[in-house]
């Protein structure tokens, strides 16, 4: 029976009551097969890239960083889980970063990614939230996700050291400019300056591809052109 306010509103042609059981069975039935459907199509129509190949690595090296980071569905579900049952003793899975590694090594011998360690002459730890957003400025978003920049563990933060950058190579450029430009800018006494440098405001970045000709004027650097 249907409800009395949806037969005299009418509203019956619009409600799942309409439907008796087995009529809508096969209706189920028909979208879970339509979704079937759907995903072999995807996976047996759809381009994919070649093992081996350029965006193949890339895929892969995607794939597992989010692994690392934590960033994938299981990982979601797994810090739900501790936050709901809040168990004593819970040890997250670990994860490996041999796949990774095979993979951005791929990537740089496929010239793709430039891995390079900047010698700085100030502590840079501070500095690289600031240094980041000006390269995201003229970066697309799809080359970002490739980037890392990073400092070595020091015993004191205000103690020289370097920038380890890996970052595709056409991008390389702009990053040593970025990161010089930053360590130029430091105070002498880091504690009477701020760690949120303005380096250049967005529209002032250079393109990358311009770059190798300031680098080799200031730096006497000379590089092949990506």
């Amino acid at each position: 029976m249907l409800p009395a306010f949806l037969i005299n509103h009418h509203l019956f042609l619009l409600s799942p009551f309409a439907y008796t059981g087995p009529v809508r069975k096969p209706l189920v039935i028909g979208a879970i097969a339509a979704v079937v459907a759907g995903v072999l199509a995807y996976v047996l129509l759809m381009p994919h890239p070649k093992d081996g190949s350029l965006e193949w690595h890339k895929n892969r090296y995607l794939k597992e960083r989010k692994k690392i980071e934590r960033r994938t569905i299981l990982d979601q579900l797994e810090r739900t889980y501790v936050k709901i049952r809040k168990p004593r003793n819970y040890s997250f899975r670990s994860v490996s970063g041999k796949e990774l590694q095979k993979h951005t090594e791929a990537l740089i011998g496929l010239g793709f990614l430039e891995a390079k360690r900047i010698d700085v002459k100030n502590p840079l730890a501070g500095y690289l939230n600031s240094i980041l957003a000006n390269g995201w400025a003229v970066i697309p978003e799809e080359r970002q996700r490739f980037t890392e920049l990073s400092v070595p563990p020091a015993p004191d933060i205000d103690s020289p050291s370097h920038v380890n950058v890996l970052a595709p190579q056409q991008d390389m450029a702009l990053w040593e400019r970025l990161i010089r430009t930053a360590d130029a800018s430091v105070p002498p006494d880091p504690r009477e300056g701020t760690r949120s440098l303005k380096l250049l405001a967005p529209d002032k970045v250079p393109e990358p591809a311009g770059l190798d000709e300031v680098l080799r004027e200031k730096d006497n650097v000379r590089r092949p052109t990506p």
